[in-house]
């Protein structure tokens, strides 16, 4: 299967890798056009392997800082360990980066009652992302990709 043309095809673009910079840090190379950017689902591809598949509502810099080697270590699971590991072991790791286009035109009711607070309407999008996150994972798990979305 071609995971990145199965990852475009869905909206995902390459935007940028995490790749060994001999300076015992990882700094992701990313698009400077999207670091403010705010919500959005991603995606770690190795050679032509989704290995991660992942959903932020912060902005792209500050969820790829998280996975500096500077971080506190509260923040481990198995995606962090294998990204860190293919990168000590010089294995580049290309980052999809999926931005919706969340429109919210006209009225939104619910039980009759218009939502027009702001933290209501960022929930609403919040929740269409785990939505998108939840179907991809799937799509992918069933071809036997996604290896680092546990916890472990």
């Amino acid at each position: 299967m071609n995971a990145k043309f199965e990852l475009t095809k869905r909206g995902f673009k390459k935007q940028g890798f995490w790749k060994d910079t001999n300076t015992n840090k990882y700094d992701p190379n990313l698009n400077p056009k999207i670091i403010g950017k705010r919500y959005f689902l991603y995606a770690y591809v190795i050679d032509n392997e989704v290995m991660y598949i992942g959903k932020c509502h912060r902005t792209v810099g500050a969820r790829m800082n998280d996975y500096a080697l500077n971080k506190s270590d509260d923040f481990q699971g198995k995606h962090v360990n294998g990204l860190r590991a293919a990168i000590k072991n010089n294995i580049e790791v290309d980052i999809y980066i999926y931005i919706p286009d969340i429109q919210i035109v006209g009225t939104i009711k619910v039980d009759d009652k218009e939502i027009k607070n702001q933290d209501a309407i960022e929930d609403i999008t919040k929740g269409i992302l785990h939505g998108l996150e939840t179907k991809y994972l799937k799509e992918f798990r069933d071809r036997n990709e996604c290896k680092w979305n546990t916890q472990s």
